[in-house]
């Protein structure tokens, strides 16, 4: 999902500080703005786009904004009204626009003389505008609203955010059981059209701060107004989810925007990607092959195997890791939540290994590690044809571009398809139901997906990726 505001915007900074306070209140209610979803305050145009299909100035944002209802540059002005200018509405509110600046190119900054801004007041429940209105626009945390998720929610739609489950796909994810809802608030679970609403590619997120929850406008407390069809939950308004931040790719790798479009259009982003991926440019290698990291919050018993893993690089490879003293790029590994990198290759910075609940394997850890020093998964590969089958209709809803084959961009350097690559999906991955298969490999009697150690492809790979020719 936030990916999409690299649509939305040109740079990325950070600026926070004390707002300006801003007192007279514009009267809600005029004849050409209305209540639309349950906590979106829309006008007559935005009205007429979302139920007729159409939006005014052509191609919309996902979940629904035409380009002129952006925030230029990505910069949102705002003030507290004296009703929100509380502690603890404050905390709410500022810990909320920092999430979003934190994980998003969006910056927020407290108004001087802007003409177009964001005012937080309160009022009778939690609404706001969707997008960039014009003028004075109001954001309302009401009682039982001044919470930290709901903050990010109601931004959301001030940003550009429709509801996830207004998406014209969304009924191959969720069903939505018309007879538990409220007859008045059925218009709330309309879905529209491509015209109106563009999830520009992203997969159905059901774990979207944006999406209802399932028992949202029941006509009984305990009815189910959304089941989703793979029993995700869905309604969570803690935080941004990780896919929000990144976007999830193949499972375990959360890509920077960058590196997202250079896959899906085939680019480096200085020339060819090398094999599984990345680009051959030095300032995504790690120099001279040392890789800085950190442990410290990880216990003697999780350390031990991330040890074991390091180990098994360095012995193979030209890979040296050092624990980290003071410099600026460098892996954290953690316990998140499952097993993930964040990037592929280096980033620049901190970037993290996550070993969560079920992850903690000399082989996953290996893995994993693998995507930091620059590999994708095997079969990501333009010519994995040859070698497997994929069997889309076996595949979880939702998780099918997990299995997308990249252009030549990715340069497998010559080496042969490896089905005992540790860097392999294995055969039941994203499977639905699990027992089903997903990926069959094409040569018979060979197996995938091993979590063990090294093959000695991979080996060859890594040392041709940084030029080392000793082992």
């Amino acid at each position: 999902m936030i990916l999409l505001f690299c649509f939305l915007v040109a740079f990325c900074t950070l600026t926070f500080g004390s707002p300006l306070e801003h007192n007279d209140r514009e009267k809600r209610g005029s004849s050409k703005i209305r209540v639309f979803e349950g906590d979106m305050w829309l006008t007559e145009e935005q009205i007429q786009a979302a139920e007729n299909g159409m939006d005014p100035n052509n191609a919309a944002g996902t979940r629904g904004l035409s380009k002129y209802r952006k925030w230029p540059n990505g910069i949102v002005p705002y003030t507290l009204a004296d009703s929100a200018d509380k502690w603890y509405k404050r905390g709410a509110i500022f810990s909320a626009m920092k999430e979003w600046q934190q994980k998003t190119c969006i910056k927020f900054v407290p108004r001087t003389n802007q003409r177009d801004y964001i005012e937080f007041f309160v009022d009778k429940g939690c609404y706001s505008y969707v997008g960039r209105t014009g003028g004075k626009q109001q954001i309302s945390l009401g009682f039982g609203c001044g919470y930290h998720g709901i903050a990010v929610h109601e931004i959301g739609h001030a940003l550009g955010f429709w509801h996830e489950q207004s998406r014209p796909d969304r009924d191959q994810y969720v069903e939505i059981v018309w007879d538990h809802i409220k007859d008045d608030q059925k218009h709330n679970f309309r879905k529209y059209s491509h015209g109106t609403i563009d999830s520009l590619g992203v997969p159905y997120d059901y774990g979207s701060i944006m999406h209802y929850g399932k028992r949202d406008f029941a006509k009984w407390p305990w009815q189910t107004t959304i089941k989703t069809k793979n029993g995700a939950s869905i309604g969570q308004r803690s935080h941004l989810n990780a896919s929000d931040q990144y976007e999830m790719f193949e499972g375990d790798i959360l890509l920077t925007k960058e590196q997202m479009e250079a896959v899906k259009k085939g680019l480096g982003p200085n020339g060819g990607l090398s094999s599984r991926g990345l680009s051959n440019s030095n300032y995504r290698l790690w120099p001279r092959g040392i890789v800085y990291y950190t442990i410290d919050t990880i216990r003697p018993i999780r350390r031990a195997i991330i040890h074991s893993a390091i180990r098994e690089w360095e012995e193979f490879t030209c890979i040296r890791f050092k624990e980290r003293r003071y410099e600026r790029d460098y892996i954290e590994f953690l316990v998140g939540k499952g097993c993930y990198s964040t990037g592929v290759g280096r980033l620049g910075g901190k970037q993290k290994i996550s070993l969560g609940f079920g992850c903690i394997t000399h082989g996953i850890a290996v893995h994993e590690i693998g995507h930091a020093l620059g590999m994708y998964h095997e079969q990501s590969r333009p010519d994995r044809d040859k070698y497997v089958t994929i069997h889309w209709d076996n595949i979880e809803k939702g998780q099918a571009h997990n299995f997308n084959k990249y252009s030549y961009s990715i340069d497998s350097l010559g080496s042969p398809y490896d089905y005992n690559s540790i860097m392999h999906y294995g055969k039941r991955d994203f499977a639905w139901p699990p027992w089903k298969v997903t990926i069959e490999p094409k040569q018979r009697g060979a197996k995938i997906g091993q979590r063990r150690h090294l093959s000695t492809l991979d080996r060859k790979q890594m040392n041709k990726l940084y030029n080392c020719n000793k082992k």
